[in-house]
């Protein structure tokens, strides 16, 4: 759990399949989680992204938890970071 006065990220913070694709020495920075009840929100199971010391990993959980795509993306390769806001939903490109 994460302590409110000082934000660290614990080992029960880490889903399962993310700390199955660690790399040694790869640390937690950030974890990230989409609203449920709010407008692009899922109920059931919410997108997370965490934020490592080498990288940025999305999951996004498909047939109610199930399956899942978990998508990595090393800060070498990202060059900018842009938030679309829509109405019912907002994406990160």
């Amino acid at each position: 759990m994460k302590n409110s006065t000082q934000n660290i990220v614990t080992i029960q913070d880490i889903d399962p399949e993310i700390k199955s694709v660690f790399i040694p020495g790869e640390e937690v920075l950030l974890i990230a989680s989409q609203a449920r009840a709010k407008p692009g929100g899922t109920l059931s199971t919410p997108n997370k992204i965490y934020v490592t010391n080498m990288r940025v990993l999305h999951k996004d959980p498909k047939l109610f938890g199930l399956k899942a795509d978990i998508i990595d993306v090393a800060f070498k390769d990202i060059s900018n970071v842009e938030m679309k806001r829509g109405v019912f939903s907002t994406q990160i490109h």
